[in-house]
């Protein structure tokens, strides 16, 4: 009996029986008594379970109790099976859990002798149970867990069991003497939350250590990791259920002990049960895997001699339809390829070469090699071909012209080796040809360019440098820096980069950390002659890589010292010239503004004037009154004008946020009463917010459609469409059209100016500022505004804004 013997015995045994029984009937009574035990294994459980249960039936305690003492005893047994035996396991991942489940359950024995009742741990309440049953679940979850990690590792008992001595220690020491582990139960409460969650943190360990076996699934046989796997579930679900009771007696609390004890059975399956009447299956699993491994390598053999056996017979195949594969390898080639006589006589030649000298297969055959070669090719060819008969070289390589039949010139890259009988004799040449006609033309078209950007360099009238783009060496100078900088070629490369460039001026540093970064850089910054002198210079900078593959800069620089004088030149007149329209801003301002009192002085006594001594001025008076009365109303009209004109940019509001459709409501309700006279209609689009002077935004909307409500078409109803368009994330563009008269395109000119009337005051009222302010409003706000009309089909204005002013307050 091999069971009774020691454990070299017992495999010796086991092996034995291996090698002498006949495989298909062993594993027939294996399968056999699994099953039986299986069937068996279910029936027990039930059985444990149900009388488990009647025991709860007559008093709780001993309920838990039987099922806490059912645990302890299969966790010892799971030790003991597991430590002896140690020496047939090659895997030590069940000798961890064996050790592991004595420590687990020791501390489950002291939850069981510290339950509600049973009197053991004087002066402690239900909590003292709980923090046990905590403590013993977390150290089986995380032993689970790492006992993984020993599936193909060794470990070394003696430290296993140091480890768990301390981590028991230290836990029992937590709860009963320095009294810190967490409370897990109160009395009339129920559970903490410590306690539930850390249920459901062992819940989380044990579905890892579940994902870890089903990693390593093929250490272990199928039978024993759905047992393992089983168990784990078993655990998790028991877990869950500890995490609803309100009293150690409740239902969810005997529920979970039920499931302790099929997680528990499970565990006695898996190592105990399996590990004695099934050691083919648990202890012995390395000598399946041999066997296995042994008959599929037999296979495996069996298999090779197969397939060397067919491959010797497609050999037979292949030697015999090796000339036919030649022959179409040799006629299909991509490039020109021929058989030469050793008088250069052609002897066979495939298509391509025939595409490339444009002879049929016929034609070349009757001709020489050297008969299409280019004449100015010839002698260098035959003395390669000398030489290589000779022995000299072993192969010869040249680019060569042939002459087509066509008479145009083609150029072929040619191969050519010589090929030797088995005394070293010649018997042919073996020349491949390639077409390069295109590549030629390629390098002579490069040639053009560089002699093109050759004759650039020499005359261009910018300065240009070739730099090392990493420490600014000079490479070469253009005629014109030469010039630009006062010195030769030669006294200008030694000095750099930093030798050409103002290096005190701020500007550099930004245009050399931007060359840097991105490889380009664009700029004005000071350069300074050989001589000292300093001027200013327009510089470009851009690297690229030469044909070596090293990194080489550009420089452009270009004098623009002149340009600068200029430029100040002209700042010098623009500011005077702001000056001086900013004093005729403040003058239209002023003027405006001050004549408003002389004129009202004047209107008021001339209305007086008319109201007390109209009749005795007689009716020429009357005329001439009422004539410097209507003079004084259009002269009020245009100070008015002038004086709005004019305060577009003297009493402008700072630049904020202005919903245009808002903006728009309102001037359509300012303007209700024309609209309901003319009978008009305002159709409004989608209109953007944006920054601007909401009251000269105000202005212009007003402005724009009293302008189509007065232009209106006698007995036409104005049906005036403003609406949107956002041109980019920069600029918005606003359209007002209407129906209105229109106007000639050549008066476009004229509208936005100011004081342009096209049309007699008897026919319409106005001081023709309207446009004129318009587009004032616009030019503040960085915008621009155009009109498109003909007459009689009404006017289109287009005002485009920015979306975001440079300069706002919000």
């Amino acid at each position: 009996m091999c069971l009774g013997s020691s454990p070299k015995a017992i495999r010796g045994c086991i092996l034995g029986h291996v090698q002498h029984n006949d495989r298909g009937t062993t594993n027939n009574l294996l399968n056999l008594s699994g099953t039986t035990m299986q069937l068996l294994g279910a029936l027990s459980l039930f059985m444990a379970l149900f009388g488990v249960y009647l025991t709860s039936l007559y008093g709780y305690l001993m309920f838990h109790g039987l099922a806490e003492i059912f645990s302890i005893v299969i966790a010892c047994g799971i030790f003991m099976v597991a430590w002896n035996a140690r020496g047939f396991l090659q895997s030590h991942y069940l000798l961890f859990i064996g050790i592991a489940y004595l420590y687990v359950g020791g501390i489950d024995l002291l939850h069981t002798l510290a339950f509600k009742g049973m009197g053991v741990f004087e002066g402690y309440d239900t909590n003292l149970p709980t923090q046990l049953w905590v403590g013993g679940r977390y150290l089986q979850a995380i032993s689970l867990l790492l006992a993984t990690f020993f599936i193909r590792r060794r470990l070394r008992p003696p430290w296993v069991f140091l480890g768990y001595s301390i981590a028991t220690g230290l836990l029992l020491a937590s709860i009963f003497f320095w009294k810190i582990f967490p409370d897990c139960f109160v009395e009339g409460v129920g559970l903490t939350p410590f306690k539930i969650f850390s249920e459901y943190i062992i819940c989380l360990i044990l579905l890892a250590s579940i994902g870890l076996l089903l990693k390593n699934a093929r250490e272990f046989d199928r039978d024993v990791l759905i047992l393992l796997v089983g168990s784990l579930l078993a655990a998790i679900a028991s877990e869950l259920a500890f995490t609803t009771y309100l009293s150690v007696y409740g239902f969810a609390n005997l529920v979970g002990h039920l499931l302790k004890i099929v997680s528990f059975y499970l565990i006695y399956r898996a190592i105990i049960e399996t590990g004695l009447v099934s050691p083919y299956k648990l202890l012995f699993w390395d000598l399946k895997q041999s066997e296995e491994a042994l008959r599929k390598a037999h296979d495996e053999l069996e298999e090779k001699v197969s397939e060397r056996t067919l491959e010797l017979e497609q050999a037979n195949r292949e030697l015999e339809t090796r000339k036919e594969h030649f022959k179409r390898t040799f006629d299909q080639a991509p490039i020109g390829a021929a058989i030469v006589a050793l008088n250069s006589q052609f002897e066979r030649v495939n298509e391509a070469l025939c595409r490339i000298t444009g002879y049929s297969p016929e034609e070349l055959t009757s001709l020489s090699f050297s008969d299409i070669t280019h004449p100015d090719d010839r002698e260098a060819e035959i003395d390669l071909a000398r030489r290589l008969m000779a022995g000299e070289i072993n192969q010869y390589q040249l680019e060569k012209r042939y002459l087509r039949k066509d008479a145009e010139v083609v150029w072929v890259s040619v191969s050519v080796r010589l090929l030797r009988d088995l005394h070293g004799n010649p018997l042919h040449f073996l020349p491949m040809m390639e077409d390069i006609t295109e590549r030629k033309h390629a390098e002579e078209a490069l040639r053009e360019r560089e002699d093109l950007y050759r004759s650039l360099f020499e005359n261009s009238l910018d300065g240009i440098f070739v730099t090392d783009p990493v420490n600014g060496k000079i490479f070469s100078a253009n005629p014109a820096a030469c010039r630009m900088f006062g010195g030769s070629e030669e006294e200008i490369c030694p000095l750099g980069c930093s030798g050409v460039i103002d290096m005190a001026d701020p500007r550099v540093h930004d245009y050399i950390a931007e060359h840097a970064r991105s490889g380009k850089a664009a700029g004005e910054i000071r350069c300074k002659r050989l001589d000292g002198s300093a001027f200013a210079c327009e510089q470009t900078a851009a690297v690229f890589a030469g044909r070596d593959g090293t990194m080489r800069s550009v420089i452009v620089v270009r004098d623009i010292s002149e340009r600068k004088k200029v430029e100040e030149q002209i700042g010098q007149y623009t500011a005077k010239l702001e000056q001086s329209n900013q004093a005729l801003q403040d003058f239209a301002f002023i003027a405006s503004h001050d004549m408003q009192e002389p004129l009202r002085k004047v209107t008021s006594f001339g209305n007086r004037l008319k109201q007390k001594y109209s009749d005795s001025l007689g009716e020429d008076g009357r005329d001439f009154l009422n004539r410097m009365l209507n003079a004084t109303e259009r002269m009020q009209s245009l100070l008015t004008s002038l004086l709005d004109y004019s305060r577009v940019t003297t009493k402008g509001e700072p630049f904020r946020e202005v919903d245009l459709a808002a903006v728009l409501r309102e001037v359509v309700s300012d303007l209700e009463v024309g609209i309901e006279e003319t009978g008009g209609e305002v159709l409004v689009g989608g209109l953007p917010v944006i920054q601007a002077d909401p009251t000269q935004m105000r202005q212009l909307f007003q402005n724009l459609i009293g302008n189509a409500l007065k232009f209106h078409k006698e007995g036409v109803r104005p049906i005036i469409e403003v609406r949107s368009t956002e041109l980019n994330d920069e600029k918005v563009q606003i359209v007002v059209e209407d129906n209105g008269i229109g106007f000639e395109e050549k008066d476009l000119e004229r509208i936005f100016a100011p004081f342009q009337r096209l049309h007699g005051r008897s026919a319409y009222a106005g001081a023709g500022m309207g446009l004129a302010i318009c587009s004032k409003i616009v030019e503040r706000h960085k915008g621009n505004i155009s009109a498109r009309s003909f007459p009689g089909q009404g006017s289109t204005f287009t005002v485009t804004l920015p979306v975001v002013q440079s300069v706002c307050s919000t």
